[in-house]
C-alpha cells in the first residue's frame, strides 16, 4: 500500500489539536489565559493564539497564495470558548483547504515566508507549526501540574 503524506500528517495534526484541546480545557475557568507560573511566561491560552495564527498564516498562504501573518486577524480570544473556537476554527479551515493544496506545493523547496526566511519545504514549516504545538502543549502539561491538575493523557489523540 502506497505511503498517503497529505492523508498521514492531516491524521497527526487532527489528533494533536484535539489533545490540545483537551489540555486548554482541562485548565480552572479564569486561569487559562491568566495563569502563569513566573515571568516571562505566557498564560497557555496565549500560546494556543500562536498555535492557531502560525497555522492559519501557512494554511492561507499555501491555498490562496496570501502570505500575511496577521496577528489581528482574527481578533484575539476573550475567554476559553474564545480559545477552543479559534483553534477549532482554524482546525476547519485546515481540513476545508488541504485538498487544495497538492502534494508537489508541499515538497516545492521555496524562502518561508514568516520565520527567518529559511528555504525549506512548505511541508517542513508545517512540520514546525505541529512541533510548536506539541512544544506549546507541553508548556501547559507543567501549567496543569502546577495549578494541582492531572492533564490530559498525551497518548490519547481521539
Amino acid at each position: 500500500m502506497p505511503f498517503d503524506l497529505k492523508a498521514e500528517f492531516m491524521t497527526q495534526w487532527e489528533g494533536n489539536r484535539r489533545l490540545t484541546l483537551r489540555t486548554a480545557a482541562a485548565f480552572p475557568a479564569g486561569q487559562l489565559l491568566t495563569f502563569t507560573p513566573a515571568q516571562p511566561l505566557r498564560p497557555f491560552g496565549a500560546m494556543c493564539d500562536e498555535i492557531a495564527r502560525m497555522q492559519l498564516a501557512y494554511m492561507r498562504g499555501l491555498a490562496e497564495d496570501r502570505w500575511v501573518y496577521d496577528a489581528d486577524d482574527p481578533a484575539r480570544p476573550k475567554d476559553a470558548a474564545g480559545v477552543a473556537a479559534l483553534l477549532e476554527n482554524v482546525q476547519d479551515y485546515t481540513r476545508r483547504a488541504w485538498p487544495e493544496i497538492s502534494e508537489q506545493t508541499l515538497l516545492t523547496v521555496r524562502e518561508d515566508p514568516f520565520f527567518f526566511g529559511a528555504t525549506k519545504r512548505p511541508y517542513d514549516w508545517l512540520v514546525y507549526c505541529l512541533e510548536n504545538e506539541i512544544h506549546h502543549r507541553g508548556q501547559g502539561y507543567i501549567y496543569l501540574r502546577h495549578l494541582g491538575i492531572e492533564p490530559p493523557a498525551f497518548w490519547e489523540r481521539g
